[in-house]
């Protein structure tokens, strides 16, 4: 009994306490800055209209359509559009010093102040995209996501190597589970269970055809029946083969084809390349190491093709 007990807290240390490398920790870091700054641009032509006192929701009415209380500072500072655009700016601000790793933990706490601000401001407006961009800040603000490729880095801040493993895992739990989530919710209608939801998906103007695509593929009820069923698989299967040494490499590919492939396919904004943030959570040392010996690699140049380039500049 000891000896079981031992093996699973070793088990539970491996998982939970193991070194995480600086690399994964960093390129998260970067990809949320860019996505909070993508949306913070696209946010721009909407700020009138969604969060300005004289838009579709005023700051006096926004208790009544949240249900009670509101976590935002609007509801703290004076309510007139300068306070507004104070806060705009700023998350913009606070997005670009993340960027670039200075005072990254006192950025990301920046980032989501005024990031969940404007999203409690406005509720109407506010989707699935939002939560998942909110939640991978707030498991990241709990990193050290200045320990590689930083500001924080070259000035001295971060001197301690050994990164916790903790905050990386609950977001992967976390990414996982939405997409375990979606793939169960799908169980309990009869669209995707009798292969005929994609046929329906394909036909929603605004969302289908956000590049060009072959007519085909949504003309073909065969092929929309087999895209269904293999879409409801994989949103079952992958977020269980990604905790298995041996498959998940491949799980982790097939996540980032398919919500590469909802990007293409789909007007979804920024919900996939969200996702895709968060299926990089997954990427270990040994997958950077790998990456970088291949970019890395020298281009093999044969004596032939010397000669013919020697004799075209002679």
């Amino acid at each position: 009994m000891r000896a079981r007990f031992e093996r699973a807290s070793a088990a539970w240390s491996a998982f939970f306490y193991a070194e995480c490398d600086g690399r994964v920790l960093a390129l998260l870091r970067i990809g949320f800055a860019l996505l909070v700054l993508l949306h913070w641009v696209a946010m721009r032509p909407l700020l009138e209209m969604l969060w300005l006192d004289r838009g579709m929701l005023p700051l006096a009415e926004l208790p009544a359509v949240a249900d009670g209380f509101v976590p935002t500072l609007f509801g703290l500072l004076p309510a007139n559009d300068s306070v507004v655009y104070v806060g705009y700016h700023l998350l913009g601000l606070h997005a670009c010093l993340l960027l670039i790793g200075y005072r990254s933990r006192l950025q990301i706490i920046g980032v989501l102040l005024w990031l969940i601000s404007f999203q409690s401001r406005n509720p109407l407006v506010v989707n699935g995209q939002d939560a998942v961009l909110r939640l991978i800040g707030v498991l990241l603000a709990l990193a050290p996501l200045g320990a590689c490729w930083s500001i924080d880095r070259y000035l001295g801040r971060v001197k301690d190597s050994r990164i916790p493993y903790v905050p990386l895992r609950f977001l992967q739990v976390q990414i996982a589970l939405v997409m375990l989530s979606a793939g169960i919710w799908k169980l309990r209608g009869d669209d995707w269970t009798g292969g005929t939801a994609l046929y329906y998906v394909t036909r929603l103007e605004g969302f289908w055809g956000n590049l060009p695509l072959p007519s085909a593929l949504s003309s073909a009820p065969l092929v929309l029946r087999i895209a269904t069923f293999a879409t409801l698989a994989l949103e079952l299967t992958v977020p269980v083969l990604i905790w298995l040494p041996r498959t998940r490499r491949a799980a982790l590919g097939l996540a980032l084809l398919f919500h590469a492939g909802l990007a293409y396919a789909m007007n979804l904004f920024l919900f996939a390349p969200i996702m895709m943030l968060g299926w990089c959570s997954f990427l270990q040392r040994e997958d950077l190491d790998a990456l970088a010996r291949r970019v890395a690699r020298p281009v093999k140049v044969t004596r032939g093709q010397v000669m013919k380039v020697e004799g075209e500049l002679i």
